[in-house]
């Protein structure tokens, strides 16, 4: 346990003490839940309808662009004539030198993974990128590699992959290391080491300009296997979809105030400024924080919704592996309750926004996220206060079928 975690943790007992102590003394639980009990329907109004009523205005500012769009066909992958690398140059970070419509490098942060996975994401990657052109970061936590074999392995798939050891154990430091490596591009696209890229992929350079420096791409929803079956994963995939929903509103409004985090293409210069001076290098929240950057840098997001990245998600709730509780209780939604007050700081700020529109959209989507985790804070309370009472299920039913209509 960090020190970090350890005061988070030892601030909540202390508060749940307190809560304790003055109830003792007081009683003051007993006479908020009696409160609580007398605005019953108005509670559950908006604990219910809050999220909904804010997709039907999401939806009404959103404009969905052709699902398949055609796909492009893919460029022989030229192998340009260069300087062979020494292993140990090439474990330094010893770029290659780019020439022409070589400009964008691929970044892949990786540790431990699924060999046949990131194959499969560097065979995708060939049609848009040579393999000099791939940058597979090693983010592991020792000074050097204690198991060689993966590096091998990368070198038998193609020599020319460049290949860095990283010894921080972060994700975002490796984000910052292969682009630091990657010194004579001008854009990054980095991935997560199960993201493949689709068929239709292009870098979407046309969508930048002075003010916007990065893109960022909805995402779908897969098994291992890369199929979408009923249950746990298309509701995951869902979820990406609706996440998708707002990006297209925000991108008409205001820009795109997060990227996700499994993918995203950046302005290469700007990368390294937001990860060495402003990211917190936390992979929790990583792609909240990448945003907030982004923000302080008086930069923008576009969004290039004709491109969908497919990215693995949790088959179970509590199997082997990575499971829901494991991705969403203890790392998503603990990032999303860290970020409080950083969103409550940003809520006064421009921001980088220049219209009407653009800051009125933000500030709202603001203060949408603090009111849902509110809501997450108060649904225990609620239904301890009003739970044993015949009035609160009819309500709550009634409202939870009117909200999913």
């Amino acid at each position: 346990m960090t020190l970090k975690k350890g005061a988070a943790l030892a601030f909540v007992m202390f508060c749940v003490a307190a809560l304790v102590i003055s109830n003792w003394f007081t009683g003051w639980m007993g006479k908020a839940i009696a409160q609580t009990r007398s605005y019953m329907l108005p509670v559950l109004v908006i604990v219910l309808t809050l999220e909904p009523l804010m997709f039907l205005i999401i939806l009404s500012i959103a404009r969905v662009p052709p699902y398949n769009p055609p796909k492009t066909t893919p460029s022989h992958v030229t192998e340009g004539v260069i300087s062979e690398k020494s292993p140990d140059d090439l474990e330094r970070g010893v770029a290659v030198t780019t020439t022409g419509i070589w400009e964008t490098a691929f970044v892949i942060p990786c540790h431990n993974s699924d060999r046949e996975a990131l194959r499969k994401v560097i065979e995708s990657a060939y049609p848009h990128f040579r393999p000099q052109d791939i940058f597979i970061i090693d983010n592991g936590r020792s000074r050097y590699p204690q198991d060689l074999s993966f590096r091998y392995w990368l070198k038998n798939l193609h020599p020319d992959l460049v290949y860095i050891w990283s010894p921080i154990d972060s994700k975002n430091a490796a984000q910052l290391v292969g682009s630091l490596a990657a010194k004579d591009y001008k854009y990054i696209l980095t991935t997560d080491d199960d993201v493949s890229l689709p068929e239709n992929y292009r870098h979407p350079i046309h969508l930048m300009n002075d003010h916007l420096r990065a893109v960022a791409f909805p995402l779908a929803g897969t098994d291992a296997d890369g199929n979408t079956p009923l249950g746990m994963v298309s509701w995951q995939d869902c979820e990406y979809r609706m996440a998708g929903l707002v990006k297209l509103a925000e991108n008409r409004t205001c820009g795109v105030n997060f990227p996700h985090g499994a993918g995203w293409f950046v302005d290469r210069d700007v990368f390294v400024e937001l990860l060495s001076k402003y990211h917190p290098m936390d992979f929790i929240a990583e792609d909240a924080n990448a945003g907030f950057s982004i923000m302080r840098l008086g930069k923008g997001i576009a969004f290039d919704a004709q491109v969908t990245l497919a990215t693995e998600v949790p088959a179970t709730v509590l199997g082997p592996g990575l499971n829901w509780c494991k991705q969403r209780i203890k790392s998503w939604e603990m990032g999303r309750h860290s970020l409080i007050w950083k969103i409550m700081r940003h809520l006064f700020r421009m921001n980088g926004q220049r219209t009407i529109q653009g800051i009125l959209m933000q500030k709202g989507l603001f203060l949408y996220i603090l009111a849902c985790l509110v809501i997450d804070w108060v649904r225990i309370p609620v239904l301890v206060a009003l739970g044993a009472h015949k009035e609160y299920w009819i309500f709550f039913f009634s409202l939870a079928f009117v909200a999913s209509l």
